[in-house]
């Protein structure tokens, strides 16, 4: 069978049978459209006067119909009240006990302390500033083990990062688990925290690689230790030799 010119896009087309005019359903798609928009300008007042016609014959139908989804509309935004209230009411019961906790537990204050600023490292500091859930790659329990005995005075204190975030790749879930391991947590005196330049330790350090592991982020502890960046503020010894 001989190729048949489409009517529509005017491309050569092998047809099914010889009555065959439009090569593809999307060319027959456009090609009635433009059809039915000829037929309304053709006969403009005949479609008026048949629409008329029609509402008048179906008026009652017609007004049940908008009754129906003028009530489907009304449910529709009383349950989106009723979600956008009961979110309201979840977010400030959240908010009394996170803010009850903090005062009453010193611990839990020193951890939501690390979490907030974590999320903000990773909006500044990441490429796709994407949060990430902090359970997978935040181990609290063995964060808090790592830390005892606690210190009688835990609100004097924050929870310093020896390598600082802004050294790890913060899109790397791998880089994140590195940073906020045990093994690169200490507990610091906030007015010492405070006084450390992060961005002076980078620029001596520079980025942790992508193929870093604990034997490796010892290694760079040690320099971050050993350097002059911290030896002005004394870190204890301890707690230097048991970190790094």
């Amino acid at each position: 069978m001989d190729k048949h010119k489409c009517l529509e896009c005017g491309e050569e087309f092998l047809p099914n049978h010889k009555n065959h005019k439009i090569c593809s359903e999307s060319c027959a798609e456009i090609r009635e459209k433009k059809q039915q928009k000829e037929y309304r300008i053709k006969n403009h007042k005949k479609s008026i006067a048949y629409g008329k016609s029609y509402r008048k014959e179906n008026a009652e139908v017609l007004n049940e119909k908008a009754r129906e989804g003028r009530k489907d509309k009304r449910k529709d935004e009383i349950a989106r009240d009723r979600r956008r209230k009961k979110k309201a009411q979840i977010r400030i019961v959240k908010r009394n006990y996170r803010t009850k906790r903090r005062k009453e537990d010193k611990v839990f204050h020193q951890i939501d302390n690390l979490r907030m600023r974590l999320r903000t490292a990773i909006k500044i500091y990441s490429k796709k500033g994407k949060i990430v859930n902090s359970s997978e790659f935040l181990d609290i329990h063995l964060i808090i083990k790592s830390f005892e005995p606690l210190p009688k005075n835990l609100e004097k204190y924050v929870i310093h990062h020896i390598i600082p975030l802004v050294c790890f790749d913060l899109d790397c879930i791998k880089h994140l688990k590195l940073a906020n391991s045990p093994e690169n947590l200490i507990l610091m005196e906030k007015r010492t925290h405070e006084k450390i330049n992060h961005h002076k330790i980078k620029r001596e350090v520079g980025k942790v690689p992508l193929d870093c592991n604990l034997k490796k982020l010892k290694i760079l502890q040690k320099k971050i230790i050993t350097s002059s960046i911290l030896q002005s503020f004394s870190l204890p010894s301890s707690t230097c030799s048991h970190k790094a």
